[in-house]
């Protein structure tokens, strides 16, 4: 069975479905930055906090969309998505977590490594699949 190079499409599709994402997120800081509150960690003020990650997000989400500047988008996504983990890792402690039970956090916080690796992908320029 011979590997063949993923299509530019699904690439693309990636791409540009986490940059839909982050976006809406980023956006989201602004509109309901309550809502990220309790995941914020008590030493950092959270109205900053809000506005700097909403920023990162957008513009991060917006290098996604470029295919010039993809692979930096990636490489930015995949950063800041370590991160994160600090925030998932935390939120397995808490009784509930604000994520909402416990069984959800953990599978969130599963996905953070999903999340890692397809920045770095995206960063190296091809996602690890093949097609016939």
């Amino acid at each position: 069975m011979s590997k063949q190079k993923v299509p530019s499409s699904i690439n693309k599709t990636v791409r540009f479905g986490l940059g839909v994402l982050l976006f809406m997120g980023g956006v989201n800081h602004f509109i309901h930055p309550e809502f990220y509150n309790p995941w914020i960690f008590d030493f950092l003020p959270k109205y900053w906090t809000n506005i700097i990650v909403g920023g990162v997000e957008v513009i991060i989400a917006l290098l996604l969309f470029s295919s010039k500047n993809s692979k930096v988008g990636g490489l930015a996504f995949c950063v800041l998505m370590v991160l994160f983990l600090p925030i998932h890792f935390l939120d397995l402690f808490k009784d509930p977590p604000y994520i909402g039970v416990l069984p959800i956090a953990i599978g969130r916080f599963l996905f953070q490594f999903v999340l890692i690796a397809l920045g770095y992908f995206i960063a190296k320029g091809k996602l690890p699949m093949s097609y016939k």
